[in-house]
């Protein structure tokens, strides 16, 4: 069953069209209706409609003129119920009690039901005959978790220092996780023009930045579900960078939503600051020295890694607000002794003698502002007289710092304090998952796939799919593989048999001896191409 909108409820209220929901939701609006009343009811009908097909919005509804509905009309050689929309298609059937339910609400993988595997219900489903899909059930479960994501020292420390964080805070609350879902060998180009510059004054200047790009994610369960909380993007540039870039972290993107859950309650900055404050911690053992924060919050609109986060969520932050709740998490950091001090980019560049001296970040507003000092972004660049323009000429120099204090609200600078000891090495191995590699693709998959966050069960929902595909990702190249079997950006040759992709120093083949096979067939492959005869092919083993 599921329920629709009565016709004369429709007729009256003259609506394009009739709101039809399934039994957790009809749930959620009654629950609704009888904490909040009518105004709490209105709120919720007002979000689930806005994702309807446009005209379909609404502001109100008469839950009476709901309408048990015991069978819906069926799609053409399939049992699934014909809806409004392909967003309301993607229903369920409960195997037991034969209630329909919509994938988000009964929490319904597809690729988890997969050789007829049957669904059943939250309530139905210790009625689920366990014996006949166990490795699917199991399979499932590990996936569903986010506590089953790969661990490492980075993420094992991190998790740590939060618990005794929240511990030290006095909360109860269901424990964090923490993961680090992406660790890349990365570079960093610096602008053409800027070493087109150089070079014509006959002065070096670094052409690439080599860095560590890593995304970390932060869960916690409700209602024995994992919800993904908070995400944080970092640049990390070590001591194998050249100046200015050298033992500077920069932080890229983070983003959070509502769903942390403590008693007392209203402890999210706790938990966020305890994240950032141990990221910096990990950050200072290794020998980093300088932090870099772009203080920029989103505009109205605007999502940074979380898709459709809730209307609360979506209305634009001041960036002095912004700003202050970096501060007062960096004073927890001082106040622990990570970090020694920290002010705006005028404060700790007014002394430079050259421009050369300010780091250029991947993606940074810097990238595009040092060029743009020299006039590098105008289209007569390479003319004579722009090309005697120096990075340490005092006018440029003066410039810079005239646009760091115009924007002295923007950017913070922190100086980490020095390490007990020496510093240790990172040996956080390289991970690699297609979704989470760049803040974009992730934003991107959710958009498509209409994983939102926008309210609770949406979150947990999004979240279960977000464990699936990082759990589901392609392991590629050899068992002894020495870049963990991922996809790292470095050269890969595809088996033509099997599609599997190797990395070339792993089986021995560079890129121009690639160039010169007409195929290529792996070790597994070409041993069972000889088992059954041979193959006229390139075979490298």
């Amino acid at each position: 069953v599921y329920y629709q909108e009565s016709v004369e409820s429709v007729a009256c209220g003259d609506f394009p069209s009739a709101i039809r929901v399934c039994n957790t939701c009809m749930g959620s609006l009654k629950s609704e209706m009888k904490t909040k009343g009518q105004s709490g009811l209105d709120a919720e009908v007002q979000r689930f409609t806005r994702e309807l097909p446009q005209g379909s919005e609404r502001t109100t509804l008469d839950l009476t003129s709901l309408e048990e509905t015991p069978l819906p009309q069926r799609v053409d050689n399939s049992d699934a119920p014909i809806m409004s929309s392909d967003v309301d298609a993607r229903w369920v059937q409960c195997e037991n009690c034969f209630k329909w339910r919509h994938w988000m609400c009964g929490m319904y993988d597809d690729m988890q039901y997969k050789n007829h595997r049957p669904y059943y219900c939250k309530s139905c489903k210790h009625l689920e005959p366990r014996e006949n899909f166990i490795d699917q059930i199991t399979e499932a479960e590990i996936n569903n978790n986010a506590e089953n994501l790969n661990v490492i020292p980075m993420s094992t420390f991190i998790e740590e220092q939060v618990a005794s964080d929240l511990k030290a805070a006095e909360l109860k609350c269901e424990p964090v996780t923490i993961r680090i879902v992406s660790s890349l060998l990365m570079t960093s180009y610096a602008p053409e023009r800027l070493i087109e510059h150089q070079q014509k004054l006959g002065e070096s200047y670094p052409k690439e930045f080599p860095y560590k790009s890593k995304a970390l994610l932060a869960f916690q369960k409700r209602d024995g579900l994992d919800v993904c909380l908070f995400a944080l993007y970092v640049q990390e540039y070590g001591a194998d960078c050249p100046e200015p870039n050298k033992n500077r972290v920069y932080i890229s993107y983070l983003d959070s939503v509502r769903y942390f859950e403590s008693d007392p309650p209203g402890h999210r900055s706790t938990v966020y600051h305890a994240v950032l404050v141990a990221y910096l911690q990990w950050t200072r053992m290794l020998g980093f020295k300088y932090v870099h924060i772009w203080v920029e919050p989103p505009k109205s609109g605007d999502e940074y890694i979380f898709f459709a986060r809730s209307d609360q969520q979506r209305k634009p932050m001041k960036r002095e607000k912004l700003r202050e709740w970096y501060r007062a998490m960096l004073d927890k950091a001082k106040a622990k002794s990570v970090v020694e001090s920290y002010g705006t980019m005028h404060d700790m560049f007014h002394n430079i003698k050259s421009i050369a001296e300010i780091p250029l970040f991947h993606g940074d507003q810097w990238e595009i502002t040092v060029p743009s000092l020299l006039g590098l972004d105008q289209d007569d660049y390479d003319s004579k007289d722009r090309t005697k323009v120096r990075m340490d000429s005092k006018d440029v120099v003066q410039k810079a710092q005239q646009e760091m204090q115009h924007l002295k609200r923007h950017f913070l600078v922190v100086v980490l304090s020095d390490p007990e000891g020496p510093p240790q090495k990172d040996e956080d191995p390289v991970i690699s998952t297609d979704l989470t590699d760049s803040r974009q693709t992730f934003l991107g998959q959710c958009q498509m796939c209409h994983w939102q966050f926008n309210t609770l069960r949406h979150a947990q929902y999004s979240t279960m799919m977000i464990l699936n595909h990082i759990h589901n990702k392609p392991s590629y190249c050899i068992e002894t593989c020495t870049r963990g079997r991922v996809e790292d950006g470095s050269f890969m040759v595809g088996c033509d048999v099997c599609d599997n992709w190797y990395h070339g120093d792993c089986v021995g083949i560079s890129k121009d001896e690639a160039n010169q096979m007409e195929s290529y067939l792996c070790q597994r492959c070409a041993q069972n191409v000889e088992d059954q005869g041979g193959l006229d092919v390139d075979v490298a083993a």
